[in-house]
C-alpha cells in the first residue's frame, strides 16, 4: 500500500483529509473534485484505512466521517494533528461550519486551523473570501460553551488588533451565550465591534448549520448574515 500512496490520488486524499482534520466521506469527495465515481472513491478510502493511514467513524446521524492516523499525518502537509475524543464533536461541527460557508459565493475556500502553529491567536477555522473585489480572511470560532467575561474580552481585543484576520465569525448554538457576548462587545471600542460577527444556530450539529436565522449581530446591529457578506 505504501507504494500506492504516491499515485492515483491517494496522497491527494490524505492531504485533503489533513486540511479538515475530520470530514464526512461525501464532503471529502466533493472537496476533491474527483472525476471518478463515489463508489471508486470509497474503495480507495477502505484501502487507506486497511493500510493504517486513516480511520473512519460513524456519527449520530449515521453519516460516516474520516480522519488521519499518525501514519497518515506523516504524509499530509497539514499540521492539524490527531483527533482528540474529548473535542471530537466540536471538531466535527467546525468542519461542517467551514464547509457550509464555502458553498456561499462570497467565500472562496476554507480550512481548519492547526494547533501547532506559532502565535497566541489560533481560531477553530478560517475562510477566505472576496467582497466587492476585495479579498478578506475571516476567522471562525465555534462557541458551544460560554467563556468567562475576562477571556472573551481578551479574545475580542486580539481579533481587533490582528493583522492576520480581517473579521472573526462567532458561530454559537445557544441564545444565552449570544446575548451575553453582545452585552460584552457593546461595551468595547468601535475597533472591536467592526471586526466581530455573531450568528446563532440552535440546531448546530456535525451535519447542520443554517446561517439564515434571525439571530445575527454585527457592529451594533442585528441583521441577516447574507446582508453582511453579500
Amino acid at each position: 500500500m505504501s507504494n500506492l500512496i504516491l499515485v492515483d490520488n491517494y496522497l491527494k486524499i490524505l492531504q485533503e483529509i489533513g486540511r479538515w482534520k475530520v470530514i464526512s466521506y461525501i464532503d471529502l469527495y466533493n472537496s476533491l473534485y474527483l472525476s471518478e465515481s463515489y463508489s471508486n472513491f470509497t474503495r480507495k478510502i477502505k484501502k487507506l484505512e486497511k493500510g493504517g493511514f486513516v480511520k473512519s467513524l460513524l456519527g449520530n446521524n449515521r453519516r460516516k466521517y474520516i480522519h488521519l492516523t499518525e501514519s497518515g499525518c506523516q504524509l499530509s502537509s497539514s499540521n492539524v494533528g490527531l483527533i482528540d475524543e474529548v473535542t471530537l464533536n466540536h471538531d466535527l461541527i467546525t468542519t461542517n461550519v467551514v464547509n457550509q460557508l464555502t458553498k456561499h459565493k462570497t467565500f472562496l475556500s476554507g480550512m481548519i486551523c492547526s494547533r501547532e502553529i506559532e502565535g497566541d491567536l489560533i481560531p477553530d477555522g478560517v475562510v477566505f473570501g472576496r467582497k466587492k473585489e476585495i479579498d478578506f480572511k475571516m476567522a471562525i470560532e465555534v462557541e458551544l460553551t460560554q467563556k468567562s467575561k475576562r477571556r472573551v474580552i481578551e479574545k475580542f481585543g486580539q481579533y481587533a488588533k490582528s493583522s492576520e484576520y480581517d473579521y472573526c465569525l462567532y458561530v454559537i448554538n445557544k441564545e444565552s451565550i449570544y446575548r451575553s457576548y453582545i452585552r460584552i462587545i457593546k461595551g468595547m471600542s468601535e475597533e472591536v465591534r467592526k471586526r466581530i460577527i455573531f450568528i446563532v444556530d440552535k440546531n448546530l450539529s456535525p451535519s447542520l448549520f443554517d446561517w439564515n436565522g434571525e439571530l445575527c449581530f454585527f457592529n451594533e446591529e442585528g441583521k441577516k448574515f447574507n446582508e453582511i457578506i453579500d
